[in-house]
């Protein structure tokens, strides 16, 4: 067999290529309207209504859940700026940055309590919602 420099050797059974696929290996953004036809649409207002009439009677609940989650997340996020505060301005400070270490280590347990605090409350409400469904 001879392969002429600079084209791929066309598949047969002595080129060792597989020659049972059909079709191209990927496909890219016709394969979107083919996944909305097997699975529905990512948001159908039908669903999401019927969803609501289940969760009305747990809206304060859900609601104070929403609220724990977006606590927690403030908190995840809080958590590394106090670390930055406290190692680039408390310790490069050298004594005179001891109160300021002192504010950073008592804002770190302050924040991870409320953190655990907020994870904890939306794990619960969020359980007993489910539970209750």
């Amino acid at each position: 067999m001879s392969v002429v420099q600079g084209t791929p050797p066309s598949p047969g059974p002595d080129t060792g290529l597989d020659t049972r696929r059909s079709g191209p290996l990927a496909v890219v953004g016709s394969q979107i309207s083919l996944d909305e036809e097997l699975f529905g649409q990512a948001f159908d207002r039908w669903v999401v209504g019927r969803i609501a009439t289940y969760l009305k009677p747990y809206k304060r609940r859900i609601a104070i859940a929403v609220a724990s989650v977006l606590i927690f997340t403030f908190t995840q996020l809080a958590i590394p700026l106090v670390i930055q505060t406290a190692i680039d301005d408390a310790l490069v400070l050298g004594p005179e940055g001891q109160s300021l270490l002192h504010a950073a280590v008592i804002a770190f347990f302050g924040i991870v309590t409320v953190n655990y605090i907020a994870n904890h409350l939306q794990e619960l409400i969020v359980g007993k919602v489910a539970s209750h469904l």
